[in-house]
């Protein structure tokens, strides 16, 4: 994705923007990534895991409410499971 921004004809238009930033650091991490098995403190603290961490928790909790909205609706029209 990288490459792509940066060949862009816009990159300067947007070279501000925060997906410039993510993605760079992204590629830097990818290049010297720790496995979390070698080093678990530092593996944990690389941007892209806690950014995949907090993607992970976003869809969970997505996930749990909409069970809950599923199960509360069923309940409402008398329906136990």
């Amino acid at each position: 994705m990288l490459e792509m921004l940066e060949s862009s004809e816009t990159t300067e238009k947007y070279a501000n923007l925060r997906l410039f930033y993510d993605t760079t650091v992204y590629r830097r991490e990818a290049e010297h990534y720790i496995e979390g098995e070698d080093n678990y403190a530092i593996y944990s603290r690389q941007a892209i895991e806690k950014d995949a961490e907090a993607f992970g928790s976003e869809c969970m909790k997505s996930y749990f409410d909409a069970n809950q909205e599923y199960f509360a609706k069923q309940e409402q029209n008398g329906k136990e499971y």
